[in-house]
C-alpha cells in the first residue's frame, strides 16, 4: 500500500516537473524576442529612391523652380522690397508669356507673340518707373519708351490677327525654339539682377539696358529665320531704333554710379556677360583714399 502511494507521488511529480518546463520559453528565445523589441527593422530602401530622396533635399535647399532661383533670390537673400515684389512679379509674367510665343511652330508667329510679351514687360517696367523712380530724366525716358512700345504692340497685335501659327512644327522651328531659348533666359536673368538695385531709377535704367539688348537678340533670330516682310521689317527697326535709347541709357548709368554693382560672377552667358560690361564701362571706378 505505501509504495504505491509512493509510486503515485512520483508520477505526479514527474507529471508536473514537465509541465512547468514546458511553459518555460528558452534563453535563446528571450534574448532573440529582446532583441527584436529593442532594435526594429528599418524598412528597405532601394538605392533609386534614396537618390531621388537625396535629389528632393538638395533642390529644396537650393531653391529650385523658376519662380524660386530667378524671381525671388536677391542680394544676399536679403527680403523683397515693395519695388522688387513688383519688379519680380513683372519680369516673370513677361517671361512666361514670351515662353508661349516660343513655343509656336512658325518663325514669324514666334516672333510676334514673343516679342508681344516683351513689349508688355517694357510697359510694367515704365509703370513700376513712374511709381518708385524720383529722375525727372528717367521719368521723361520711361514715357516715351511706353509710347514707343504700345505703338509697336498695335502692330504686332494687328499682325497675329491675321496669321495663325503653323499646325505642324517646320524643319527650322526646333532651331528657331532652341535659339530663343538661348536668347531670353540669360536677358531674364539679367534683369532680374539689374533689378535689385536699391537705387529706383537706376534698377530700371539697368533692367531697360538689358531689355534692349535681349530685344535685338530677338530681332536678329526673326532676321535669320522670318520670311514675313512686316515682321522682318519690325526686327529691322527693333534694332536700329533702339540704339540711341540704349547709348543714352549707358550714359545716364555713368552718372550716377550704384550703391552696388553687377558680378561677372552673377552672370551666365555671353548675352548677359555684354550687359555687365557695357554697364561696368560706364560707371567711374571708385577711388582709393591716400593712407594719412
Amino acid at each position: 500500500m505505501i509504495s504505491r502511494y509512493r509510486l503515485a507521488l512520483v508520477a505526479i511529480s514527474t507529471c508536473a516537473t514537465l509541465v512547468v518546463s514546458a511553459c518555460q520559453p528558452t534563453t535563446s528565445s528571450v534574448e532573440t524576442t529582446e532583441a527584436t523589441a529593442a532594435e526594429p527593422v528599418k524598412p528597405s530602401i532601394s538605392t533609386d529612391e534614396a537618390t531621388t530622396a537625396t535629389e528632393v533635399e538638395a533642390s529644396t535647399e537650393a531653391y529650385t523652380d523658376n519662380n524660386i532661383s530667378a524671381s525671388d533670390m536677391v542680394a544676399d537673400q536679403a527680403p523683397l522690397t515693395d519695388m522688387g515684389k513688383d519688379y519680380t512679379k513683372s519680369l516673370t509674367r513677361m517671361y512666361d508669356e514670351m515662353k508661349i510665343g516660343m513655343g509656336y511652330n512658325d518663325p514669324d508667329a514666334t516672333f510676334a507673340k514673343a516679342m508681344l510679351g516683351h513689349h508688355r514687360g517694357a510697359l510694367d517696367l515704365v509703370t513700376i518707373e513712374l511709381k518708385y523712380g524720383d529722375d525727372a530724366s528717367m521719368q521723361e525716358l520711361a514715357q516715351r519708351i511706353g509710347d514707343e512700345q504700345q505703338a509697336e504692340m498695335a502692330i504686332i497685335n494687328k499682325w497675329l490677327a491675321s496669321h495663325l501659327d503653323a499646325a505642324k512644327p517646320k524643319l527650322e522651328t526646333a532651331f528657331v525654339q532652341q535659339d530663343y531659348k538661348d536668347s531670353t533666359q540669360p536677358m531674364y536673368d539679367q534683369m532680374m539682377l539689374a533689378s535689385t538695385d536699391p537705387i529706383a531709377d537706376l534698377a530700371f535704367a539697368r533692367s531697360m539696358l538689358a531689355h534692349y539688348v535681349g530685344a535685338a537678340d530677338m530681332a536678329m533670330i526673326e532676321i535669320k529665320y522670318g520670311t514675313d516682310e512686316d515682321m522682318l521689317a519690325l526686327a529691322r527697326a527693333i534694332i536700329d531704333e533702339q540704339q540711341p535709347t540704349k547709348k543714352m541709357l549707358q550714359q545716364w548709368i555713368a552718372m550716377h554710379p550704384s550703391i552696388e554693382t553687377v558680378s561677372n560672377d552673377d552672370l551666365n552667358s555671353a548675352e548677359s556677360t555684354a550687359v555687365a560690361e557695357a554697364i561696368k564701362k560706364t560707371v567711374p571706378a571708385t577711388k582709393t583714399k591716400p593712407a594719412a
